[in-house]
């Protein structure tokens, strides 16, 4: 449940605002994919092979609940002094309330017996408050899957294989102002709510290798997002080009050591690009942006159903204008998950970042002072599976974000709990 002009530049770095899980063990439709076919079956000869030796399974899942939300629209609970519109004083408002969270997942998968597969799945994502005050902030995606691919070596939690599709989706999403809920207008009463809606169609690929001792995998996809028209201002419509590579070493049988390097180009097809001094004008260049990041992370299995996994993160955004909003991130991240006779699962997880604007003015003003956001996140929750197709859950997220921007800082908790079908 939940309470990311010219011609495209190649190379390692982050993908950024979405994130297009490419590597194997994180593509979704080839994380999906964890039992391999019969090896057995696997090795009779091609002359014995047809279509009944292959494998059909479908499955769906729902996850539905109830939540509570301290902070609905994000916003600071402290008045302040909005120097991006002249100075003007505001007196936000924090507004707490209720939500539905939905989760419903179907796929399609086909084995064959020389370890080929087909898969087809969809996933919809939404929450939904409860109170018409904060049906702005009701958000729902669609995304739909098609792929397929080959497993190559399976053993154990080891899967080596490849994997190619398409994705397509949609993502509702209301552009409001945080200071008190209402949707975003412009001077002149326009309203620009659907700025943040969007359609999205895209092609990726992954290769995973696990040899036992080390691991390594490289990936690429390349995604076209076409934005909602606003009744005035720029339009977010891009195309990206990802690609990213990882490699790993086992220090003990228990323990993994990895490095990822991530790359995405974003190439903004309408959305004019800030100057030196902050100023937006239609007549500068189109927004290019360049997210790299690597990544570090060292996972522990303790046996028993316990995991630890230690992630060291530092992501890059190279603005190819003038730079006026490239930045530097460093974000820790720490994670345990603990299960239990396989009917309790424990997750524990904290966060910690900073972001550094070089270039950039807290609230695009020119003589304030160069922006920063930093902040701390967490997340407890647990799962009691009451058979093999029901579970319940519950779960706690805190958020805590601090900025010289004044406009985007804030403190937020959600609070939920609901229930698990598998089939």
């Amino acid at each position: 449940m939940n309470a990311q002009s010219g011609a495209p530049r190649l190379f390692f770095g982050k993908t950024a605002t979405v994130f297009l899980a490419l590597t194997v063990s994180a593509t979704p439709a080839l994380a999906a994919k964890k039992a391999a076919p019969d090896k057995q079956a696997a090795a009779k000869p091609a002359q014995e092979s047809s279509a009944a030796d292959s494998e059909n399974t479908f499955s769906i899942s729902l996850e539905i609940g109830a939540g509570y939300d301290s902070n609905v629209y994000r916003t600071n609970a402290n008045p302040y002094v909005d120097y991006y519109q002249g100075g003007v004083l505001v007196n936000p408002k924090v507004q707490s309330g209720y939500f539905i969270p939905v989760t419903f997942k179907a796929e399609k998968k086909t084995e064959s017996a020389n370890d080929n597969y087909f898969l087809m799945s969809y996933k919809f994502d939404g929450d939904f408050y409860t109170q018409k005050d904060f049906q702005n902030a009701n958000q729902y995606s669609h995304m739909v899957n098609i792929g397929g691919g080959s497993v190559f070596d399976s053993q154990d939690s080891r899967e080596d294989g490849v994997y190619y599709g398409l994705f397509l989706g949609r993502k509702k999403k209301i552009y409001y102002d945080r200071d008190n809920g209402d949707v975003k207008s412009t001077s002149k009463g326009a309203s620009v709510s659907d700025r943040y809606t969007y359609s999205t169609t895209g092609l990726e690929a992954a290769y995973n290798k696990d040899t036992g001792d080390f691991v390594y995998g490289v990936g690429a996809a390349l995604e076209n997002r076409d934005y909602e028209t606003p009744n005035s201002g720029s339009e977010y419509d891009y195309g990206s080009t990802s690609v990213n590579g990882k490699a790993g070493y086992y220090l003990l049988k228990s323990t993994l050591f990895q490095v990822s390097l991530d790359q995405e180009d974003i190439q903004y097809s309408k959305r004019n690009a800030r100057l030196a001094t902050a100023s937006l004008k239609k007549t500068n260049p189109l927004l290019h942006y360049i997210y790299q990041t690597t990544d570090v992370m060292l996972k522990q299995s303790f046996g028993g159903g316990m995991l630890a996994i230690l992630n060291y993160e530092v992501k890059e955004r190279m603005d190819m204008n003038v730079g006026y909003n490239d930045f530097t991130r460093n974000r820790a991240r720490v994670r345990f998950t603990a299960r239990m006779d396989e009917i309790w699962k424990i997750r524990l997880e904290g966060a910690s970042f900073e972001t550094d604007y070089p270039n950039a003015f807290a609230f695009d003003t020119p003589g304030q002072e160069k922006k920063y956001i930093k902040g701390v996140e967490s997340n407890v929750s647990a799962e009691y599976a009451a058979d093999k197709t029901m579970a319940y859950e519950a779960g706690f997220k805190t958020w805590d974000e601090k900025t010289n921007d004044l406009r985007f800082q804030y403190v937020r908790q959600q609070a939920w709990a609901g229930m698990k079908l598998s089939f």
